[in-house]
């Protein structure tokens, strides 16, 4: 009796690590002076690589939903503000709703989700989502003011979802292709400010299983997990065993 416990036992756990466990992944675009490409940077702060913005995007594979926190440091010039916030995503899915979770909420229509490829950040390409607050409190994204959105897309996200390029209007080869971007403004002029993951140096990656072809989504490696499926028909086999050395037992 104890080894069918056992056995079963040992069944049924197969059985739970075969269910599809979502997989968390965060992506953080840190914005800075460095990261500008049109316009006059502000004043402070006055070492160029001080992130003073910052946009942190939260999902898990899997899923259709992720949440977007966008952040303006108190190190910021006094007075200015981020009023326009660009986001990618990946060509093969869409967004189709949102949701304003906390903090300042975006402007009255100011949410731009429905066209991708249409959203302009001046000379930084076309994007899929675009933020819009106000340019005057209440609803002015400032110095030391969050804004929290959940964003819904037509298909499940995976690992790379949203570490996409802009592309360029028209065939315009003077845009640049960045995978975030905000304008900054409040000051006597305003910017445009890019951030990709690698930085500020946005440079399109290419095929990642070229570098690395162990990778597990290139079909390499050698830690590779047992697909959900093969692991029930383990457990199936496991109970199969269970119940025959119960019917010799008696």
């Amino acid at each position: 009796m104890k080894t069918l416990k056992q056995l079963l036992g040992a069944a049924l756990g197969i059985a739970v690590l075969a269910a599809p466990v979502a997989q968390a992944d965060v992506l953080v675009y840190s914005f800075s002076n460095s990261g500008a490409y049109s316009g006059t940077v502000p004043g402070a702060p006055a070492d160029p690589s001080t992130v003073y913005a910052t946009a942190t995007i939260t999902w898990s594979v899997g899923l259709k939903t992720a949440d977007i926190v966008m952040a303006v440091n108190n190190n910021l010039l006094a007075g200015a503000y981020v009023n326009d916030w660009y986001f990618n995503l990946d060509p093969n899915n869409t967004f189709t709703s949102y949701q304003f979770i906390s903090g300042t909420q975006a402007k009255s229509g100011g949410v731009y989700y429905t066209s991708p490829n249409s959203y302009k950040a001046d000379g930084g390409g076309l994007f899929d989502l675009r933020f819009q607050f106000n340019q005057a409190f209440p609803g002015q994204l400032g110095i030391g003011h969050t804004s929290e959105y959940t964003v819904t897309t037509s298909d499940f996200l995976s690992a790379t979802s949203f570490n996409y390029f802009s592309v360029n209007k028209n065939g315009d080869v003077n845009d640049k292709n960045i995978q975030g971007a905000v304008h900054v403004q409040g000051y006597a002029s305003s910017v445009w400010l890019s951030a990709c993951v690698s930085g500020t140096d946005c440079q399109p990656p290419g095929n990642p299983c070229d570098d690395n072809p162990s990778l597990p989504e290139c079909g390499g490696g050698s830690n590779e997990t047992p697909e959900p499926a093969s692991l029930a028909l383990i457990g199936t086999g496991l109970m199969g065993l269970a119940l025959a050395r119960r019917r010799r037992s008696r």
